[in-house]
């Protein structure tokens, strides 16, 4: 992370250096409100996390405030989900472990799997009111909720991928489902037809 008075802010660059990646993300104060307020509507707080990190130099006194607000943010959580948004996603979860459910071909199931994973973990972080993440970024959010959600979906894709059982996948899927209302289905509509 990197701050600027002014343009050419705000702007991401990946470049090698010294033999490393690096990513910059350059911002000013101004352009990081607006970036943690997209963040926010997006459930995400990567840029925040971003913040919070270790300050390799500080020319302006400004670390300790940035990292104040950027944690400031992150406590504060994402916006509360509507109705209509927890039942879309429950509407889209159920409908999916109904195609798992039924599958027989076992390359369908191993990619089903994966957004099953996907959407559960996505599920169950929206009906706590909590960050969205994905990748590691999920395990951890999950993890931080004090849920054994990322342990159960993570030790039930094992299970999947070594014998093909289904049960357990299904299982933890259910919970999720059941926490955030239950698996939707009938009833359900929307102004979206794709």
């Amino acid at each position: 992370m990197v701050i600027l008075d002014g343009p050419p802010a705000p702007y991401r660059q990946t470049m090698t250096a010294h033999g490393l990646v690096v990513e910059l993300f350059v911002h000013t104060r101004e352009s990081l409100h607006h970036f943690f307020d997209l963040d926010a509507q997006d459930q995400r707080c990567a840029l925040a996390r971003m913040c919070t990190g270790y300050v390799l130099r500080d020319v302006a006194d400004l670390a300790d405030s940035i990292q104040m607000e950027a944690q400031g943010v992150i406590d504060a959580g994402p916006p509360e989900l509507s109705v209509e948004q927890i039942d879309e996603r429950r509407y889209h979860l159920t409908d999916l472990l109904d195609d798992f459910d039924a599958a027989n071909d076992p390359d369908e199931i191993i990619f089903i799997a994966g957004q099953l994973i996907h959407q559960a973990g996505g599920l169950a972080l929206a009906s706590q009111r909590r960050w969205r993440g994905t990748g590691k970024w999920m395990v951890r959010q999950l993890n931080e909720a004090g849920s054994d959600v990322a342990e159960r979906l993570s030790r039930s894709l094992r299970t999947l991928v070594v014998t093909g059982a289904k049960g357990e996948l299904h299982e933890v899927v259910l919970d999720v489902l059941i926490l955030a209302g239950g698996p939707l289905t009938d009833g359900d509509q929307s102004t979206r037809t794709a």
